[in-house]
């Protein structure tokens, strides 16, 4: 019995041809997906703030309650570490602020907004009325 390349090569073709298109698909979702969704932190965006993911975008947010003015502060940094907002923010349903232990941001937030673990949302009071109304908007009266 004989053995022949040709012959081994031309019975694998398929099975070499389906694992190489498996793992092309595999190479093209790590760098389309994964990898830009895990991006690294600037140098200037701090150790305590969160990445928060937000479809094909992300950002940086940090949350502190300022005892002396009895107020919540956010930063929301841009993925490249740029300062989009720097305010006292209010919780969206009572326009108050939330106490030091409630600041723990989860994903969802954005530009506009931070998320809370015990599902408040945070929004930035320069803005407040019209984020409120973009986010909340006022049932419509059809009478």
């Amino acid at each position: 019995m004989s053995f022949s390349w040709k012959e081994t090569l031309d019975r694998n073709l398929p099975v070499l041809l389906l694992g190489g298109v498996v793992i092309s698909a595999i190479v093209f979702y790590l760098f389309a997906f994964v990898i830009p969704n895990h991006p690294s932190r600037p140098r200037n965006v701090p150790k305590s703030a969160t990445l928060v993911l937000v479809g094909f975008s992300h950002y940086w947010q940090e949350c502190r309650f300022d005892e002396i003015q009895r107020q919540d502060r956010c930063r929301i940094y841009g993925g490249k570490g740029d300062i989009l907002r720097d305010d006292v923010f209010l919780d969206l349903d009572t326009k108050k602020p939330v106490k030091r232990d409630e600041l723990e941001i989860v994903q969802g937030g954005g530009a506009d907004s931070v998320h809370l673990k015990n599902s408040k949302t945070l929004v930035p009071q320069a803005n407040f009325d019209a984020i409120r109304k973009q986010m909340r908007p006022e049932p419509s009266s059809n009478n």
